[in-house]
């Protein structure tokens, strides 16, 4: 559980991965049943508790160090993307923001995202391009990911599939 201090605990309201959680959350229902998968201390859930009072949130990772860092209005599990041990159909959406590229078999990880999201619910996954994967200091063990791989493990669940680049960056979108 020592990993802990290594990752961000916050993150800026401006950043583009920030922005489009939020706007991907404006559009679900206001008491939806949300999960974030692989959600590390809450940097996310930080801006999402205060703007989406009405939301049921649950934060999912696999250090319970780190959930204990989470808003206390947020519901705590201990689990990861390949077995979170929640029932099928669990929420009605589910997100994951960089923790698909710590996953050992992703296509797994996708699927576990995507079981634990009620029929005509939500999924979104925010992860690095693997053509910057080779300009970037990254674990040797973490595998960055082609759009078309992430589409292809995506719609034998989802209805609707989209890709849309988001920048680290703070205000800025698609770099």
């Amino acid at each position: 559980d020592g990993h802990g201090q290594e990752l961000p605990h916050t993150i800026d309201a401006s950043d583009g991965r920030m922005v489009a959680v939020l706007e991907w959350m404006a559009s679900l229902p206001a008491t939806a049943a949300m999960a974030d998968v692989g959600c590390g201390s809450g940097r996310f859930l930080m801006h999402l508790a205060k703007q989406f009072a009405e939301t049921e949130l649950t934060g999912i990772d696999p250090c319970s160090a780190l959930l204990d860092r989470l808003p206390p209005s947020v519901r705590k599990h201990q689990g990861n993307l390949l077995r979170t041990n929640l029932p099928d159909a669990t929420f009605d959406a589910a997100f994951a923001v960089e923790s698909l590229e710590h996953c050992l078999v992703a296509k797994r990880g996708v699927a576990e995202l995507c079981r634990i999201v009620r029929p005509g619910g939500g999924v979104l996954v925010i992860d690095k391009h693997r053509s910057k994967q080779a300009l970037s200091e990254c674990e040797p063990w973490e595998r960055w990911f082609h759009p078309h791989e992430l589409t292809e493990w995506l719609e034998p669940f989802c209805h609707e599939v989209s890709i849309e680049p988001v920048s680290h960056r703070e205000g800025l979108r698609g770099e």
